[in-house]
């Protein structure tokens, strides 16, 4: 866990951000250097095993998860950085070794649905019952999102992986601000 200022919801250290901000930029620069070798189909094979194309991408999924791993550790939410870091670059791993080892497109959606489905009941483990209350649905949606993002990484849809961070992004920070003024008038109406 970071440090925090008293009151503040930020951390105190910047390093962190500095750090994922350059595994983010190392992992476009290495799928950058890499844009060249999938070129022709003789290649395609032999691309997939590019050391700098496999690093780029686990890289890449490394730094979109992580980020969203950061809101929830900065929210003090039990599944933070290492949680989501871990299921999103094994999401990534699993689909390069698919799409590497696939012949046909049925392997590589038999390992998407053992992702989901694996990374389904570890997001289970993150929701608990508190009395009347349940908690942490929220931490085991983002953890399941992480597998998505990591699994599209993976799979070489940058596009996807990075618009999909920014949408999570935006359901949980943004509709967060629509809820503080519904919970009022929920609780000014009991």
């Amino acid at each position: 866990m970071t440090e925090r200022e008293e009151g503040s919801d930020m951390p105190t250290r910047v390093p962190t951000y500095i750090g994922l901000g350059l595994i983010l930029v190392a992992g476009a620069a290495l799928l950058g250097l890499c844009g060249g070798l999938r070129t022709g189909p003789w290649l395609a094979r032999y691309a997939l095993l590019h050391p700098m194309l496999v690093a780029g991408r686990l890289l890449l999924a490394l730094g979109l998860v992580a980020m969203i791993g950061i809101e929830r550790e900065v929210r003090d939410k039990p599944a933070g950085v290492r949680t989501t870091a871990l299921v999103g670059v094994g999401a990534c791993l699993f689909a390069l070794i698919a799409e590497r080892l696939s012949t046909d497109g049925e392997a590589v959606a038999r390992v998407i649905q053992g992702v989901v489905t694996g990374v389904g009941f570890l997001g289970a483990g993150t929701i608990i019952k508190e009395q009347f209350q349940i908690e942490g649905l929220t931490t085991a949606a983002a953890v399941w999102a992480a597998a998505g993002l990591g699994l599209a990484c993976g799979l070489g849809f940058y596009h996807i992986a990075v618009v999909g961070t920014a949408t999570v992004f935006l359901v949980l920070m943004g509709l967060r601000l629509l809820e503080r003024p519904l919970r009022h008038i929920h609780k000014s109406e009991r």
